[in-house]
């Protein structure tokens, strides 16, 4: 088996994988609105039925019109989170839009809001690992071709492998500890709001990210491509999701600092 048809299984394994759903432990619903407009009750409605049919772009798209219409509401980002959580390759986009979700949430909540965490939790550590699994498909695709015999001579053998060096080191470490005074963070506040649109703000961004939102497709596409060029393209597959990690990782961080210097433990 050469390396690209390793890349066609890697491409579908992994898809198969992010598209399977969230685990059937203990359901967790999310709290009520009753400061819900009637135009938004409706759109979640037509999007959970959607979600229900696991027509999931469908339901994002009234998930998404349902936040414009109530732009305060922790529904409709608890409604993107899982949408995309289970479209599958949305690992990155669904954190943001649950640390949104939570962000958002008024006081008081039960403690099953541990289960949300868990979830991120669990898709920190299944995008650690699926940036590892690219970036050592790359080094093996990389090894099959000899180094006299690189037909693209725009591509630094090298340097590409050098780089592979950097992207498996970006992710290191362990994603941030949770959050001990969580109910604290979704006081009606201006910082809540600016935690909530700070994560928003990151998630549409990576909406609009192919290598993000779309890295299988560009996976796939590197297989009808020249062996260096394929590499090239999964070396920055992994860059740009090792990056993103990374960002999600040190921007939790730096919002649990705010909280804990404005609502000391």
């Amino acid at each position: 088996m050469t390396a690209l048809e390793r890349l066609r299984g890697l491409c579908l394994l992994a898809w198969l994988a992010a598209a399977c759903l969230p685990g059937c432990g203990k359901p967790y619903l999310p709290p009520q609105d009753p400061a819900l407009p009637a135009e938004a009750v409706a759109l979640m409605r037509s999007g959970d039925a959607m979600a229900r049919q696991s027509q999931w772009q469908a339901a994002i798209a009234q998930y998404d019109q349902a936040r414009k219409a109530s732009p305060q509401s922790h529904l409709p980002l608890y409604g993107l989170a899982t949408a995309f959580d289970r479209l599958g390759g949305r690992d990155f986009v669904a954190i943001a839009y649950y640390r949104a979700y939570l962000a958002a949430l008024p006081l008081g909540q039960p403690e099953e809001v541990g289960l949300v965490l868990g979830r991120v939790d669990e898709l920190d550590r299944r995008a650690a690992e699926r940036v590892a699994e690219i970036v050592r498909q790359a080094r093996r695709m990389a090894d099959e071709i000899p180094p006299d015999i690189w037909w693209d001579r725009s591509v630094d053998r090298e340097q590409l492998l050098r780089s592979l060096a950097d992207v498996a080191a970006q992710p290191r470490g362990d994603p941030p500890p949770r959050d001990s005074h969580r109910d604290r963070r979704g006081q009606p506040s201006a910082l809540a709001a600016l935690e909530v649109s700070s994560w928003i703000e990151m998630a549409e961004s990576m909406r609009a990210n192919p290598s993000l939102a779309e890295p299988w497709t560009e996976l796939k596409a590197a297989g009808s491509q020249n062996p260096e060029n394929a590499v090239r393209v999964v070396c920055s597959v992994a860059r740009s999701q090792a990056e993103t990690l990374r960002a999600l990782r040190d921007r939790e961080r730096q919002w649990q600092a705010k909280w804990d210097v404005a609502c000391p433990p």
